[in-house]
């Protein structure tokens, strides 16, 4: 039974988003914690049942968080994230949209979704984006869930720093990720890896190794709390 205090975490994006990160986690909470995937719920442990990946994630140690600090009895984890995916597979009439929509539809047939975490972005990069299509891809991936009815936040990161020996933080796709978040719209700030982690933070110059789950799920956690503040 969904209480005001269940967290429904509908986790999407690519690698960093789903099952390679270093370190492993489980549930602290037995089934007060749960990975939702093909229309059932497992106590969640890494790797995530319904996202790429066979390593380790940072949404149980996120949901870990969430209970030990009283924001919430429950959580239930809604992994659908998919390695190496550009932003033009999740709008709406790619593959991954067709994918995500059907999650929801299960999904919904016992939880209400409280929030969308997208991280996602690192693709991108490698295809050369411009700002604009990744603004406009992203509103429609976002209109497509607003479709199916769901209504809730929906928290945008800026990830995408991922093997670049030229990279610099004012890119085309941070510039785009930084200028979504609009409240009137549902759209909000995420954490913003690409300034939060450093190089040990990083196993291999890309994937989070234990101490940026640690600083990735903090940060998480601060922008989970900004939108139920603002939005009560």
């Amino acid at each position: 039974m969904q209480s005001n205090k269940t967290f429904v975490l509908l986790v999407l994006g690519q690698s960093n988003a789903s099952n390679f990160h270093g370190q492993r986690h489980a549930s602290e909470y037995g089934r007060n914690i749960i990975n939702f995937s093909n229309g059932k719920c497992y106590v969640a442990e890494s790797p995530l049942l319904g996202a790429t990946g066979y390593f380790g994630e940072s949404w149980t140690l996120l949901a870990n968080k969430l209970i030990k600090n009283g924001d919430a009895d429950q959580v239930v984890i809604v992994p659908a994230a998919i390695g190496s995916s550009s932003i033009r597979r999740w709008q709406a009439g790619g593959d991954l949209n067709f994918m995500l929509l059907r999650v929801v539809k299960d999904l919904t047939k016992l939880y209400a979704v409280t929030h969308v975490l997208w991280h996602q972005g690192e693709s991108d990069i490698f295809e050369k984006s411009i700002k604009e299509d990744y603004e406009f891809r992203f509103k429609s991936f976002v209109n497509s869930l607003r479709h199916e009815g769901v209504t809730a936040p929906v928290i945008i990161s800026v990830a995408t720093k991922c093997y670049l020996v030229d990279w610099n933080e004012n890119n085309p796709v941070a510039i785009a990720q930084r200028r979504l978040p609009a409240v009137e719209n549902g759209i909000y700030v995420g954490p913003d890896t690409d300034k939060l982690l450093n190089k040990l933070d990083r196993y291999d110059d890309c994937h989070y190794s234990g101490t940026g789950q640690e600083k990735f799920a903090d940060a998480w956690l601060k922008s989970i709390r900004y939108t139920y503040v603002k939005t009560d």
